[in-house]
């Protein structure tokens, strides 16, 4: 069972230590202090200026107050407001609130993506192999419904039915869907086929699909290997649970991200290959 549960959260991008990373511009209020003119403060002499500053007159304005026949020049100028005097003023700080746009790293979880399931109904899978094989995905269906999660189990022998979970599904049609058994040869083709073509809508758009199986059957088609390798481009992955004591074949397990055994013996889970990232 923990074997079991370990492969359900593996699937449908359960990678909670996976963080993706996005830039976010935002827009808050930040606080500057700026250094601005006080005319009200006479620390330095910025200049000259012309009005009615007595105070701060030039040297050569007060010099024509000490000569009668210049005062009254002296007195028009101030009259006009036209005395030449120091130009005195300050620098003050203040605040200022400032709106700014920035960009910000954003950490962000991905969620629980869709899964697609392919369960091997042939006849060589027929008693415990098929038993073991639709209690796994009745498992993992039943888990899927609780999280909210999209699902689409696809039963395929040389032919396929198929049950989507979204919508509603209740647990008494999935039991009814894994009640069916084909028992005749095994070509998982269709049923892959299907699980592509389904990773090209919008809802299984992210999708890992699982194929449960003996995987006693020939290698798979170049067209669907081809397509395989397209959609892992898109961010799908690709996984195989072989039911007994065989591995996959060399070719086979190149289309698979990862390789699980389950072995009806000792009941475990095993992971054989890790996660890769070419081929």
């Amino acid at each position: 069972q923990s074997g079991i549960k370990e492969l359900c959260e593996l699937l449908g991008r359960m990678r909670e230590a996976e963080h993706s990373i996005r830039q976010e511009r935002v827009k808050c209020m930040e606080t500057i202090i700026e250094h601005v003119p006080d005319a009200n403060s006479k620390e330095e002499v910025m200049g000259v200026k012309l009005g009615r500053d007595i105070e701060h007159a030039l040297p050569q304005e007060l010099a024509l107050i000490a000569d009668p026949d210049l005062s009254v020049l002296f007195d028009m100028k101030y009259l006009e407001g036209r005395l030449m005097s120091f130009d005195m003023q300050g620098i003050a700080a203040r605040k200022k609130a400032l709106d700014i746009e920035k960009k910000i790293d954003i950490n962000e979880k991905e969620g629980m993506g869709p899964m697609i399931i392919c369960v091997d109904t042939s006849g060589s899978m027929q008693g415990t192999p098929e038993t073991i094989a639709k209690a796994i995905t009745l498992f993992m269906a039943s888990h899927a419904i609780k999280q909210k999660r999209k699902c689409l189990l696809i039963n395929f022998s040389t032919n396929i039915d198929v049950l989507d979970l979204s919508g509603g599904i209740g647990m008494k049609s999935i039991l009814e869907f894994l009640r069916m058994s084909f028992y005749g040869g095994t070509d998982v083709g269709p049923a892959l086929r299907y699980g592509l073509n389904m990773m090209k809508k919008e809802a299984y758009k992210k999708a890992d699909l699982l194929v449960i199986s003996d995987f006693i059957m020939k290698s798979l088609p170049e067209d669907v290997c081809d397509s395989i390798q397209a959609a892992k481009g898109n961010g799908n992955q690709f996984y195989s649970l072989a039911i007994g004591n065989l591995f996959l074949e060399k070719r086979m397990r190149a289309v698979f991200d990862n390789e699980w055994v389950y072995n009806p013996r000792n009941k475990n889970v095993h992971a054989l290959i890790s996660m890769i990232n070419s081929l």
